[in-house]
């Protein structure tokens, strides 16, 4: 099965049209990318010079509807949508004050409606991510993919331990790190950065502590979710600030990876705990 993140409207305005005008478990999902009909498509395709633009177009018309979900994310909501027909073009335009361009509509029916808050966070908070947020449509990958394919099996999906950091949302692996330091009694400016550039936590050392932060009293962390020394080999931090990601660790650099993490995790039980409790929504083999 095939997942879209879908936007129904530059935010979603015309889904909630939609909800406002009809209760119908059917709807007519349209996209809009310069004015050209449906049955123009690929010809009219191909003269696009956006090449994201593009890509989104081809998920929207060459999906296939029988292996299809379109997933909309609105206000405390997911609704999943599976195409019913393949793309078109009405005669006349909507009668609609902002959108003045021929849109390209795909008849859809209702799947499935989720709770964001019986979700994973990953999933959850999808439209909060900008790789999602800002297109009109884009395709679940990775984890993400595996996570709507077990909601729709109606399954808890199986991760290893080894894993499990992979399934964290950004604010939740933020979170862990900022428990880590909490819990081994160092002073945390918040649970997560974003209002300082390059740095997410700050910490204040006022005693010795067993993570190896002894030579100055203020230390200031930047937080990757992702292996940043593989684009940047040689990135490094000099002093009181450090790197913490999902790669590997090098003290020389000031760089603490993957291994630094879940020695933490094993040896700290309120933040074992905290994590198990988490990851809730899946089965850790």
């Amino acid at each position: 099965m095939e997942h879209y993140y879908f936007k129904y409207g530059t935010s979603n305005e015309l889904f909630e049209e939609h909800l406002r005008k009809n209760n119908s478990s059917e709807i007519e999902l349209e996209i809009f990318f310069e004015n050209w009909r449906a049955e123009d498509y690929p010809n009219h395709y191909l003269l696009i010079n956006d090449s994201r633009n593009r890509k989104q177009i081809n998920y929207f018309m060459e999906s296939e509807s029988k292996n299809t979900c379109f997933w909309i994310f609105h206000q405390d909501d997911i609704y999943i949508y599976k195409p019913i027909e393949k793309a078109k073009s009405p005669n006349e335009l909507p009668a609609r004050e902002n959108y003045k361009i021929i849109p390209k509509i795909r008849k859809s029916k209702l799947l499935k409606t989720l709770k964001k808050e019986d979700c994973p966070e990953i999933l959850s908070t999808l439209s909060a991510n900008q790789a999602y947020n800002r297109k009109t449509i884009e395709k679940f990958t990775g984890n993400i993919k595996q996570i709507a394919d077990s909601i729709l099996l109606g399954e808890k999906l199986k991760i290893k331990t080894e894993d499990r950091l992979n399934y964290l949302s950004p604010v939740q692996f933020e979170t862990l790190i900022f428990l880590i330091f909490h819990h081994t009694d160092i002073y945390v400016s918040t649970h997560r950065g974003g209002t300082k550039k390059r740095i997410d936590l700050q910490l204040r050392v006022t005693e010795q502590n067993n993570l190896g932060l002894n030579d100055h009293q203020y230390y200031n962390i930047q937080i990757k979710m992702y292996d940043y020394l593989k684009n940047n080999p040689n990135f490094s931090f000099e002093e009181n600030n450090y790197l913490i990601h999902t790669g590997k660790t090098d003290q020389n650099k000031n760089i603490l990876g993957k291994d630094w993490i879940e020695d933490r995790i094993a040896k700290i039980d309120k933040v074992n705990r905290w994590l198990d409790f988490t990851l809730e929504h899946f089965e850790i083999i």
